[in-house]
């Protein structure tokens, strides 16, 4: 089971559910509201010792290109099989969506990551993105969640209004202040601490969620442009200010 450690100060919701209990999940409803689904003990339908040996050793930098080596063929095969399960998955758990996915490529990740800076995902965006990731490792893959994005307009006013001001993209700014420790997310800013168990997987919407990857050695991402959703971009917010 996935291993979550929560900041009272941090206000991201983080909703953690167990295989079978898809009809209680109220996906759109939780994700519209900047939350966290967690999906523990799927009996993912591959060859998971193949696709674990075939995990790479290199380490991806924070904020560089996903490089990887073009896995295998019958590692291929494997992937897409894992894709077409999530598909099935979210059908079944954000029904009154529509929507399509964002790329075409499988969205594999097996290379080591972290540790990253506490991020917003920075692609300028005129609808609502939906993204997972499938932890395909032995071991955990730690994650750090900190605000989000609305919590920041609505609690650090003074600061984003200079961001604002600055004519800058918001999410790029606010990842080169982390950087330097400075800014509306710093070293000081509460976080919660997730352990995502080996073949857990997750939902989020990551332009309004901030989070950051401590360290994990090989994932699979995926992700969805909704049309129909309520939830407001990052420009859009901005706007209020």
């Amino acid at each position: 089971m996935s291993e979550i450690y929560l900041n009272k100060d941090c206000k991201t919701k983080i909703h953690k559910f167990y295989a079978g209990d898809c009809n209680f999940l109220k996906g759109p409803e939780r994700i519209e509201k900047h939350g966290i689904i967690v999906i523990d003990g799927i009996d993912w339908n591959y060859d998971k010792e193949l696709v674990q040996k075939n995990l790479e050793h290199s380490c991806r930098i924070f904020d560089s290109d996903f490089k990887t080596v073009s896995p295998l063929p019958e590692v291929i095969s494997e992937l897409k099989l894992i894709q077409n399960q999530i598909a099935i998955l979210v059908k079944e758990i954000f029904s009154t969506y529509s929507y399509e996915r964002n790329g075409h490529g499988i969205g594999y990740r097996p290379m080591v990551t972290g540790p990253e800076w506490m991020h917003f995902d920075t692609k300028p965006i005129d609808k609502m993105a939906l993204t997972c990731y499938l932890n395909l490792d032995t071991l955990p893959r730690i994650y750090k969640i900190s605000h989000t994005f609305p919590w920041l307009i609505k609690n650090e006013r003074k600061a984003m209004r200079k961001l604002k001001k600055a004519e800058s993209f918001y999410p790029v700014t606010i990842r080169a202040n982390t950087i330097k420790n400075k800014g509306v997310i710093n070293n000081k800013t509460p976080k919660h601490t997730i352990l995502f168990d080996p073949g857990t997987i997750w939902f989020f919407n990551p332009h309004m969620v901030s989070h950051e990857v401590v360290f994990g050695r090989g994932a699979m991402g995926q992700s969805w442009w909704v049309y129909n959703s309520k939830c407001k971009t990052q420009t859009e917010l901005m706007e209020k200010l």
